[in-house]
């Protein structure tokens, strides 16, 4: 079995389909990076973006050429965008953690039948009800690169809405 893990970019599609023919191939997508130009669904002006990934993202203004990368390389990767994605959907089987990725790729002409969904785990047992009040405040902790795309400003906004507990 070929597992190609989140790979995307990393592999052109003539040598993604040369892997494919030598084994079975199973593809582990984490997010919605091939299905973006931005590679994270969010809107330049805010809000979730509900189209699939085309020419029409660069007609509407949801992204200019050159946002992710230096024009030129930029314009390339844009126009070899179906491509790569087509090579994707050829293959047999996309293991997704959750039903919205699930759909999103469905969204964009992936077949239903070879997407299949294995939520991300944890080896600790479910908490239950929260702990009660104390004195002391509550310790959060924000994991991940402090950029847009991973919610950092919506991690913040979330923070400023937080009066039940102090925290730190």
């Amino acid at each position: 079995i070929v597992h190609i893990h989140a790979a995307y970019y990393a592999i052109h599609p003539l040598a993604l389909r040369m892997l494919a023919a030598l084994a079975p191939a199973v593809c582990t997508m984490h997010d919605a990076t091939p299905v973006c130009f931005w590679h994270h669904r969010l809107r330049p002006e805010g809000g979730i973006c509900t189209r699939p990934l085309g020419f029409g993202c660069l007609t509407s203004g949801c992204y200019h050429l050159g946002g992710n990368a230096p024009l030129l390389w930029d314009l390339a990767r844009v126009l070899t965008h179906p491509y790569q994605l087509n090579s994707y959907r050829r293959l047999p089987l996309i293991i997704v953690p959750s039903r919205y990725l699930k759909e999103l790729l469905g969204k964009n002409g992936f077949a239903e039948e070879k997407i299949r969904i294995l939520p991300n785990f944890s080896r600790f047992e479910a908490i239950g009800e929260a702990p009660p009040r104390t004195d002391h405040p509550c310790k959060i902790l924000f994991v991940g690169r402090l950029t847009h795309e991973k919610g950092i400003i919506e991690f913040l906004n979330a923070l400023g809405m937080l009066q039940a507990q102090p925290w730190e």
